[in-house]
């Protein structure tokens, strides 16, 4: 499948989507993998484990809750206006007052108040920009744009190296570099579309209802399920990461004089390169080919190998080379996954409130993830714990390889 080349204006527009997504990428990864754990465990070292998954599930429920009710928003605000501009900016400056009333929680109560309204401000921020995708992007390219918007993933995870660094150990100044970052990577894109303009008329626009035909609504959801089960296993090694390397691996003995959080530092700073290279590719071949579920199948399997894989032999070079593996995995997996789904969409009015329905996949498992973990932390130490809820998190990843082999409109 060629593709013809863009003009100016075009790729402006995809050069700051691409960055104001790794903006989005970079207010949450290292908020939620890093610094959320690290709090947790400073406000309550005893029960850290119930605190961090209490915290991370009273989140996830907000976040639910608050994408479907941003997705309705920005339909009804596009509509009007044709343009997510105002909703973006606006929901920015929530995200960084959060940020600073995360700041200042010193006990549980405060650190669960403080996730709640950054789950609440980010998603209004990420429902817009998702919807973007299918507003502006044509369908030859919107596999390769996704593999650019899926950088934020490992260039979020690569930040979590940055600020692992011994220098960087004050938890202040990891916030408000965190937050600078994702400040000046959002904003030009708000300057970039303040002004209303025509979308570009995706290839299916003709069939604005095709969430109506029985095959394609029966697609969506086979995707939504894959999405689901592999994002289980995305809440689980972003989540629970630190505790796997902390009471797990043993870290701190394996390498005397290192903090648990700069072993976390090295699988970033290792995995990061290679992912990002690997999503790129995924996604030029799959719109070149115009195959987008054998990637979806092939990657969930990869997933569940390397998860299981780490749980069952906890060394450090095998959790090194299986973390790498998994995270190329899952790249490869929401690249391919994000184009094919706005591909479902394209031409759909209501395609922000439906991809705040299939964004469920990503706050369901943050709840379902925590709930486990606390059921599992009731009847097993937390090592042991987090051992199981990986190999939950694999067996997932295989019957989503089911999920996305039932898709049948797009091959």
């Amino acid at each position: 499948m060629s593709v013809a080349p863009q003009p100016i204006g075009m790729k402006r527009f995809l050069a700051l989507y691409t960055s104001a997504n790794i903006g989005a990428h970079l207010a949450f990864v290292p908020l939620l993998s890093l610094v959320l754990p690290l709090k947790a465990e400073l406000i309550d070292p005893e029960n850290k484990l119930w605190l961090l998954s209490i915290t991370l599930l009273a989140g996830s429920v907000m976040a639910s809750i608050s994408h479907v009710l941003a997705g309705a928003l920005t339909d009804r605000i596009f509509e009007k206006s044709q343009s997510r501009s105002g909703q973006i900016a606006l929901s920015l400056l929530f995200v960084i007052l959060s940020y600073i009333i995360f700041w200042h929680a010193d006990d549980p109560v405060s650190l669960i108040i403080s996730i709640l309204f950054f789950q609440f401000s980010f998603n209004f921020l990420f429902s817009p920009l998702g919807a973007l995708l299918a507003d502006r992007v044509p369908n030859a390219l919107k596999g390769r744009t996704a593999a650019f918007l899926n950088l934020g993933i490992p260039i979020a995870t690569l930040s979590i190296a940055f600020l692992a660094i011994p220098a960087l150990a004050n938890e202040g100044l990891r916030l408000a570099l965190i937050a600078a970052a994702f400040t000046f990577t959002i904003l030009p894109l708000t300057w970039l579309i303040r002004k209303p303009a025509e979308p570009i008329v995706p290839e299916t626009a003709d069939k604005p209802t095709q969430l109506f035909n029985p095959i394609v609504r029966n697609d969506f959801i086979w995707a939504w399920s894959a999405r689901l089960m592999v994002q289980f296993s995305g809440a689980v090694m972003f989540g629970y990461l630190l505790y796997f390397l902390q009471d797990v691996l043993d870290y701190t003995n394996l390498f005397p004089g290192e903090r648990v959080d700069q072993g976390m530092g090295k699988l970033s700073l290792f995995a990061t390169p290679v992912t990002i290279l690997v999503g790129i590719a995924a996604g030029t071949i799959s719109d070149r080919t115009g195959f987008r579920r054998p990637f979806l199948i092939i990657s969930s399997l990869v997933i569940a190998a390397a998860v299981l894989t780490m749980s069952l032999y906890p060394f450090w070079p095998v959790v090194f080379v299986g973390y790498l593996i998994f995270v190329c995995g899952l790249t490869i997996f929401l690249t391919t996954d994000a184009a094919l789904v706005a591909q479902l969409l394209s031409g759909d009015r209501a395609r922000a409130r439906k991809l705040g329905i299939m964004n469920l996949t990503n706050t369901i498992p943050a709840i379902i993830a925590p709930a486990t973990a606390l059921l599992l932390s009731g009847v097993s130490l937390e090592a042991d714990a987090v051992v199981r809820l990986m190999q939950i998190a694999a067996t997932l990843a295989i019957v989503a390889a089911f999920a996305a082999s039932r898709i049948r409109t797009i091959s």
